[in-house]
């Protein structure tokens, strides 16, 4: 199994890490195994995820991905396509304004998003697919004033709703 050079891959609670934070990458690394189930890649200037940004790489196998700090100002629809297996992303620190309501539509396993501390300021209706068992969704200082009424529609097993240090002047209870 191979690992990219300013990576330490490791077995850690039975799964095959790649721990790359602040290794001067500027796109997923492609030197990495297959086997990689947990990416930390934090502190990196990655700029924009483009379209299949993981799997193009053979990352498919990723449960974990975190990605905070890495100067994101775009993430592509698609960015996380054929990652069938992925329960956790954190997206958090980051330059995002907008993300696309399909952006997560191939993750049905997803069960924790944090995009907390990106100016996203509005959520559209549907901003989110369906993800069945998405729990934990945090929105924390992201310089939020709208919500659309029909935003989490499709989060329905949603159990932890992160909303604090935001812009609302009203929140509605719909």
């Amino acid at each position: 199994a191979t690992c990219s050079s300013g990576c330490t891959c490791k077995w850690a609670d039975g799964k095959k890490v790649a721990e790359c934070p602040n290794a001067g990458f500027t796109t997923i690394p492609e030197n990495l195994s297959p086997e990689i189930q947990v990416l930390d890649l934090r502190g990196n200037q990655l700029g924009a995820l483009v379209s299949r940004a993981f799997s193009s790489v053979g990352l498919v196998n990723l449960q974990r991905i975190f990605l905070r700090n890495c100067s994101l100002q775009s993430v592509d629809k698609n960015a996380f396509d054929e990652l069938t297996i992925m329960i956790e992303v954190d997206l958090s620190h980051n330059r995002l304004s907008r993300i696309h309501p399909d952006t997560f539509a191939s993750n049905g396993k997803l069960r924790t998003l944090s995009l907390s501390h990106n100016p996203l300021e509005k959520l559209e209706a549907h901003q989110f697919p369906p993800l069945p068992l998405l729990r934990q969704l945090e929105l924390v200082n992201c310089n939020l004033e709208v919500i659309d009424r029909k935003a989490f529609m499709h989060l329905g097993l949603l159990q932890t709703l992160r909303l604090s240090g935001n812009r609302f002047t009203t929140l509605k209870s719909d």
